[in-house]
């Protein structure tokens, strides 16, 4: 379900598409304004094992999308929201961005916490956050990285975020503040 301001906006329709392997992606559509705009939400959760797996669910829910929203696709704003399963600089988040998708982390102009390297905390919250963890993360990952390079790590990672906040759309969207809580 989506958790919306009622006051600011109105539920035009909402439901859920079935990805392949045992996936659900949910949506939903809001009219906002006085001039009747509209915006999508899609949440999604990717596969955690395959990244071969993630690229084709991400692949499918692209074109699911394209050939629902047809000419309104280009007119329109969708926010991409939900765990992904891949880091930055995947091919997941390649795929995403070659389709028009910015990640508001990168684009916002203030971020709270502001150096956050993990939006994966292993049920150990902001413990991870802390130097005795973040320099144990960041080796580990880079001598992962370079033994075994189809591992899903990224080689000295800065921000290890796998529940990303994507967008697009016009009229173009401007991201004032990203906040994880």
């Amino acid at each position: 379900s989506m958790i919306y301001n009622k006051n600011t906006m109105d539920l035009v329709r909402k439901g859920e598409m079935k990805l392949p392997l045992d996936k659900i992606a949910t949506f939903a559509k809001f009219e906002y304004g006085e001039e009747e705009k509209f915006f999508y939400v899609v949440n999604v959760h990717l596969d955690p094992k395959s990244k071969e797996d993630r690229y084709f669910q991400a692949d499918f829910l692209l074109a699911y999308l394209k050939s629902k929203l047809k000419k309104e696709a280009d007119n329109i704003q969708i926010f991409m929201i939900g765990d992904f399963n891949s880091i930055r600089r995947s091919a997941v988040w390649d795929f995403f961005k070659q389709n028009g998708y910015r990640d508001s982390w990168l684009t916002a102009k203030k971020k709270q916490p502001e150096n956050l390297l993990l939006s994966c905390h292993a049920y150990l919250g902001e413990t991870l956050e802390s130097w005795i963890y973040r320099i144990p993360i960041r080796i580990i990952s880079t001598v992962l990285s370079v033994a075994w390079p189809k591992l899903p790590v990224e080689w000295m990672p800065n921000e290890m975020h796998v529940d990303w906040i994507l967008y697009k759309g016009s009229p173009e969207i401007s991201v004032e503040e990203v906040k994880i809580i």
